[in-house]
């Protein structure tokens, strides 16, 4: 936060006379407000800023503060490691994606501010004409500039149909599938247990959860099944360009179903209440693909036990402990 306050102090500096003309030329502001402080570094953000501002200064723009009211607002977000440009003016938004990848952050640099001028230009095509300046035709008349700039075509690609406004867009719409191999221990035995899960991104590390479980175990002639459907929110923060941290709550229901075969054949069906506090680390091996290490302490809302001629057969205390490895795809 503090690098970005110097850099909106500095801004007048660095672009030496390009705010004497801001009253001729079409003022433009950038706003990354929304992005964290450890992608904001991770990204170098700061230095691209720097070099957005003097590429547009060279264009013919004013780069100005928000506080100045600019005719075109051009927005930061980041969304793992895809940073998101996205143009406000003439009552329309348009966004552009850039994917950091493995190669020089100078590179990523230079594809968005190829991306980032892109969009300021089909953002000053939709402004009104009579909003225009008209007193200074000399420095740069609109309807000139763009006739002669025919690199512009080429530069600009058709907009994502359908974008959501950019109040409701601090970073997409994320979808996730994933399952796991789990060991579940409680006071009593420790159990297999298979998990299966779904993840909807909301806004930037904040995510919603539904959850599915299933846990078998047999002892001699008795078989019990658990099955637990369980839904929760998770933030998820970066560690790394691949590694994240991820804590979250949950909590959901839990059916218990046993059936001991023998002399007295009993069966049946029992309900608890379930909780749980999460904490999952995941490591991005592909675009789409991640892997986890998964640990969930929890508590059930009561003992279960099983008994045949007065000796125990099967406990399991209302302390839960989980902890396994997962495997997602990402959908986006």
């Amino acid at each position: 936060m503090v690098c970005r306050a110097l850099f909106l102090l500095g801004l007048p500096c660095l672009l030496g006379g390009s705010l004497a003309h801001a009253g001729d030329a079409l003022s433009v502001a950038m706003d990354a407000r929304r992005v964290e402080r450890g992608a904001y570094h991770t990204l170098g953000l700061l230095r691209l800023q720097r070099a957005l501002a003097l590429r547009l200064a060279e264009a013919g723009y004013a780069v100005v503060g928000l506080q100045r009211a600019p005719r075109v607002i051009l927005r930061f977000t980041v969304a793992g490691t895809t940073l998101l440009l996205e143009s406000e003016g003439g009552g329309s938004q348009r966004m552009r994606r850039v994917e950091r990848g493995k190669g020089r952050l100078e590179n990523f640099h230079l594809e968005a501010i190829h991306r980032a001028v892109a969009l300021v230009r089909e953002a000053e095509r939709t402004l009104p004409p009579a909003s225009q300046p008209t007193s200074a035709p000399i420095h740069r008349p609109t309807s000139t500039r763009v006739a002669t700039r025919p690199s512009s075509a080429p530069i600009t690609r058709p907009s994502t149909p359908a974008q959501p406004p950019s109040s409701q867009t601090e970073a997409p719409w994320q979808l996730e599938f994933g399952f796991g191999a789990m060991a579940l221990y409680r006071p009593g035995g420790v159990d297999l247990m298979l998990r299966a899960h779904g993840r909807v991104g909301v806004t930037r590390g904040l995510g919603l959860h539904g959850v599915l479980t299933f846990s078998p175990s047999q002892i001699d002639t008795l078989k019990v099944y658990e099955i637990a459907g369980l839904g929760g929110l998770s933030w998820r923060f970066p560690l790394t360009q691949t590694l994240t941290v991820e804590p979250g709550v949950f909590g959901g229901v839990l059916q218990h179903i046993y059936a001991l075969e023998g002399a007295t054949n009993d069966s049946g069906i029992r309900w608890d209440l379930v909780g749980n506090l999460v904490v999952e680390v995941s490591w991005r091996v592909h675009r789409r693909l991640t892997l986890g290490l998964f640990a969930s302490p929890g508590l059930a809302t009561t003992d279960r036990t099983h008994d045949l001629s007065g000796e125990r057969l099967w406990r399991r205390s209302w302390l839960r402990l989980e902890f396994g490895a997962t495997l997602a795809f990402r959908l986006y």
